[in-house]
């Protein structure tokens, strides 16, 4: 393995809970409620509002970060998150990498317009950390590796130090 790719709403950062919060609906509520069609409505508010910006940081996501660092001489490790769609893909940029910054986060970023272009950085020596399950399977289908990041946890944490012990024989 040469590259880790790291997602950042649900791996790093904690999109879900400031969303929910904001409009007492979780993102999957949401989107799940055909008859009001809310999410695009809330999704122009969340950016207009720069929440990305400010987001917690996950549970885990200190500890993640630790075990990446320590690789990070050996494999590169790169940000590889969604700006969920072309529309707003600069705006989300600028926050999200507002983000990286105020949290000394300094690997290169890339920011996909969606989900479905990360399967494009996938290769045999190349890994992803996401919290999407489709995300992670379809980067697999494209010949590359993957951590279905779903809570962090210890179980994510887990599976993450195994690729790296992997690495590092």
């Amino acid at each position: 393995m040469k590259k880790i790719f790291v997602d950042m709403d649900g791996v790093l950062c904690d999109f879900n809970k400031r969303y929910t919060e904001k409009f007492s609906r979780t993102p999957a509520e949401v989107k799940a409620d055909r008859k009001n069609k809310m999410y695009s409505t809330h999704w122009h508010i969340f950016v207009d509002d720069r929440e990305f910006v400010s987001l917690e940081k996950m549970e885990h996501a200190d500890q993640l970060l630790e075990i990446l660092r320590a690789i990070d001489d050996s494999i590169e490790i790169c940000i590889l998150s969604s700006a969920g769609g072309f529309d707003r893909q600069r705006e989300v940029q600028e926050q999200k990498l507002k983000w990286l910054e105020a949290h000394d986060i300094y690997w290169p970023a890339v920011i996909v317009p969606g989900r479905k272009y990360k399967t494009g950085f996938a290769s045999s020596d190349a890994l992803i950390i996401d919290d999407t399950y489709d995300v992670v399977e379809s980067f697999i289908k494209a010949g590359g590796l993957g951590v279905w990041y779903k809570d962090g946890g210890e179980n994510g944490l887990g599976l993450i130090r195994g690729h790296v012990a992997q690495v590092n024989r």
